[in-house]
């Protein structure tokens, strides 16, 4: 094979990836205006809900509605768009990626914990959340049910059904890993309150910008016979990154709010490769649950009434 050859096969396996992301993008943003729907109409069932049974019933109605629409929403997707999502259960060969996906997050919400304590940075000052020193488990427990009940499968949705089985439609398995921790770590972790369920609208949106750059470029440099020429091609998508990335960091003041980013980049990056290794959702929805109790547990343990 030529060089030249080479090259355009290269650009061709990087265009059909930067085409899957496009697919991505745009059902992650009908997660987004899925979640704005229930946010701005369904809220309004829950009204008479939340003055008969509290916050946590009404949290659980409109969670439950999210939840089963994100359901349909998927199951339309991925038949439609023809995507295996395998849903086997594991087996006992992924007992190591099982206890990855288990003690991986809570030793980096551990590890977390550590360094605030020592630069004086607590735990639920970096999460926005927090418990009186009279709040008792029973008080507590039924908030973190909710995360778990909601929360988790909606994780399990938005980055293995919609974004991890669609990487791995054009990509091998180590590509389709990567891919989707990069995206899954833009769209959903937040250096403010680390990860969220639902991706962000600006940030898809400048998801969106960088696939176009990264469109022109990839259209550009196949018809292009000079390396620098190529090379230059790539500048204004790099460039980008830089500056969004750039704009993030500039916001993290402290070690603690380092370490808080990175564990929650890294959870999503256990996961996604949890779900590759074993293709299961049930085994990548572990390193969520565990990362959502060992957060709660810190904050109502070490923390309550700080």
């Amino acid at each position: 094979m030529s060089f030249r050859s080479s090259v355009n096969s290269s650009a061709e396996s990087s265009a059909s990836l930067a085409v899957e992301a496009g697919f991505v993008v745009a059902a992650l943003l009908g997660v987004a205006l899925w979640q704005f729907f229930v946010d701005t109409t369904a809220s309004g069932v829950a009204q008479p809900l939340l003055r008969r049974g509290g916050i946590l019933v009404g949290s659980l109605v409109t969670g439950g509605i999210l939840l089963a629409g994100l359901t349909v929403y998927a199951s339309v997707y991925t038949s439609v768009r023809d995507i295996d999502v395998p849903s086997t259960g594991p087996s006992a060969s992924d007992a190591g990626v099982i206890a990855l996906t288990v003690l991986g997050p809570a030793v980096l919400v551990g590890a977390t914990k550590l360094v605030g304590s020592v630069t004086g940075v607590t735990y639920g000052s970096l999460t926005k959340t927090g418990y009186g020193a009279d709040a008792t488990l029973a008080a507590v427990f039924p908030l973190t049910g909710l995360e778990l009940v909601v929360g988790v499968p909606v994780l399990v949705l938005v980055s293995h059904v919609f974004v991890q089985s669609s990487f791995r439609r054009v990509a091998t398995d180590r590509v389709a890993i990567a891919a989707t921790t990069v995206t899954t770590v833009f769209v959903l972790v937040n250096v403010n309150r680390g990860l969220v369920f639902v991706p962000n609208v600006g940030r898809l949106a400048a998801a969106a910008v960088f696939l176009l750059l990264l469109g022109v470029a990839l259209t550009v440099s196949v018809r292009t016979t000079r390396d620098w020429t190529r090379v230059l091609c790539y500048v204004p998508a790099l460039g980008f990154v830089v500056v969004v990335i750039g704009s993030e960091l500039v916001t993290i003041g402290s070690v603690a709010v380092a370490l808080f980013v990175l564990s929650h980049a890294l959870v999503l990056g256990i996961a996604a490769y949890a779900h590759e290794r074993t293709r299961s959702l049930f085994v990548p929805a572990l390193a969520y649950i565990s990362l959502i109790v060992s957060t709660d547990a810190v904050v109502f343990f070490f923390e309550a009434g700080l």
